[in-house]
C-alpha cells in the first residue's frame, strides 16, 4: 500500500513539476544578447540563480537586463566557451548594421549612507558617439539617467564629458532620479 501511495504522489506531483522545470530550462535564451532586440545586456545580481547554477557545472543561469529595450529575464550561459565582451552572436547577419553599446565604470559615490556605482553607457551611431549615466544601486537595481545624453566624435570625448561633471551635480541627478518614483 505504501508503494502505491508513493508512486501515486510521484506521478501526480513530482513528475509534472520536474518535466515543467526541464522544458522551461531548455526554453531559456542563451548568451549575453537581448532576446528581444539583440543588444548587449547587463548582468544583475541574483542569489537564487547563483545557488541554482551551482547544481550544474557547464551552464550557469544569469539574470540580465537590456539597456536598450528594458527587457529583463533569465538566460543560460555556457561556461565551456568564453564570452568575449565585443563578440556578436553567430545568428546575426554579418552585413547588417548593428549599434554597439558599451558600459564603462566612471566612479562610485555615496548617497544617504549607501554606496552607488556610476557607469556610463556609450554607443555609436553613424559616426557620432553618445553616452548617458547608469546608476547602480547597492541592491543591484539599475537607474537610467533621464537628463540629455552626452555626444562627441569618439568614445573618449564622451567619457571626458562624463568625468568632467562635478560630484555634486552627479549627486543631484541621482537624487532627482530616485525621488521621482
Amino acid at each position: 500500500m505504501a508503494v502505491l501511495i508513493a508512486s501515486y504522489l510521484f506521478l501526480v506531483f513530482v513528475l509534472p513539476i520536474t518535466l515543467s522545470a526541464l522544458v522551461s530550462y531548455r526554453a531559456l535564451p542563451t548568451g549575453c544578447d537581448c532576446a528581444h532586440c539583440g543588444a548587449r545586456t547587463v548582468r544583475l545580481v541574483s542569489r537564487a540563480l547563483r545557488i541554482a547554477s551551482a547544481l550544474k557545472r557547464r551552464t550557469h543561469l544569469h539574470r540580465r537586463w537590456c539597456l536598450e529595450c528594458g527587457w529583463e529575464g533569465v538566460v543560460r550561459m555556457d561556461m565551456r566557451r568564453p564570452h568575449a565582451v565585443g563578440a556578436r552572436s553567430p545568428a546575426r547577419a554579418p552585413h547588417s548594421v548593428q549599434r554597439t553599446t558599451q558600459t564603462l565604470d566612471v566612479r562610485s559615490m555615496e548617497l544617504d549612507g549607501a554606496a552607488w556605482r556610476v557607469m556610463l553607457q556609450c554607443w555609436g551611431n553613424t559616426g557620432v558617439f553618445y553616452g548617458r549615466f547608469v546608476f547602480v544601486a547597492p541592491s543591484g537595481r539599475l537607474w537610467l539617467d533621464a537628463v540629455e545624453s552626452f555626444s562627441g566624435s569618439n568614445q573618449s570625448d564622451v567619457l571626458g564629458q562624463a568625468l568632467s561633471l562635478p560630484p555634486v551635480l552627479l549627486e543631484n541627478r541621482l537624487r532627482r532620479l530616485v525621488n521621482r518614483i
